[in-house]
């Protein structure tokens, strides 16, 4: 039982270390893609964009600043997706957007950027 909570400690401070060293203030958006495909989570209408939508797309989100403000749990509802190469990213507000497993804050408008 003690080894069993020492490990759990352990995983727990190494993942907090890597958060905080690695990825607390890096973008979701990759700074290039093949193909990037936005769903209106209202609508559920879907658009592909083209070359220059796309890099306009990536250059601007990359250039906001973004901090992880948690883990992603599961949730209902979104105002937009943003598939870009197999990988979503998922807008739920002006601001709050999620990638992978961690929940981001921005410090821009991300929706303006998409619509």
């Amino acid at each position: 039982m003690k080894n069993t909570r020492k490990i759990i400690i352990l995983v727990l401070l190494v993942g907090l270390i890597y958060l905080i060293f690695t990825n607390y203030r890096t973008s979701p958006f990759p700074k290039e893609a093949k193909s990037v495909v936005v769903k209106n989570g209202n609508t559920g209408v879907e658009r592909i964009l083209n070359d220059s939508e796309k890099t306009s797309l990536l250059e601007k989100a990359n250039a906001l600043e973004y901090k992880i403000t948690g883990i992603k749990l599961p949730s209902s509802g979104y105002t937009y997706k943003i598939n870009i190469d197999g990988q979503d990213i998922i807008l739920y507000g002006d601001n709050i957007l999620s990638s992978g497993m961690f929940k981001y804050k921005c410090e821009g408008d991300l929706i303006g950027l998409v619509e």
